[in-house]
């Protein structure tokens, strides 16, 4: 398989953006952009998501199970490529989340909120699926941020 090719195949698949947002340890936050998620079982409210197993978000996943998962709406590029980076110092600004009962910290205005809690994973390669009950969702009527690689 040549691996440009699918590349250049998945690339014409438009799919939503997504930031997890766990908090750490120190009590500081760990964020990326995601865009492999999918819903498991509605009458359980389960969730999937793929995380690389080398990023900096998946070594704080074993110590801190709650987490959100936020849909973006059209106009929150801005976070998407803020969260995309590898090595991300400080926050802009213009980045405003907010944090609910739990401690679990979200984008504010995205389109859908989803606040998790890891139930299990599957290692598969170089990502890990996890696989998380949903304990609370918040929407509105923003338009997702529709991505194509």
């Amino acid at each position: 398989m040549d691996q440009n090719n699918l590349k250049s195949a998945w690339k014409l698949i438009p799919t939503t953006v997504g930031i997890l947002i766990l908090k750490n340890n120190d009590d500081s936050y760990s964020g990326i952009t995601i865009n492999s998620f999918f819903s498991v079982s509605l009458n359980h409210s389960i969730l999937a998501v793929s995380l690389s197993n080398d990023s900096n978000t998946m070594k704080y996943m074993d110590e801190n199970k709650l987490f959100s998962i936020s849909i973006l709406n059209s106009s929150q590029r801005e976070y998407a490529v803020f969260f995309s980076q590898k090595d991300k110092d400080n926050v802009p600004d213009n980045l405003i989340f907010n944090t609910n009962n739990k401690g679990v910290r979200s984008v504010k205005d995205a389109s859908v909120v989803f606040y998790c809690k890891w139930e299990s994973s599957s290692i598969v390669k170089d990502h890990t699926i996890i696989y998380c009950k949903i304990y609370d969702v918040e929407f509105n009527n923003n338009d997702p941020l529709i991505w194509k690689f």
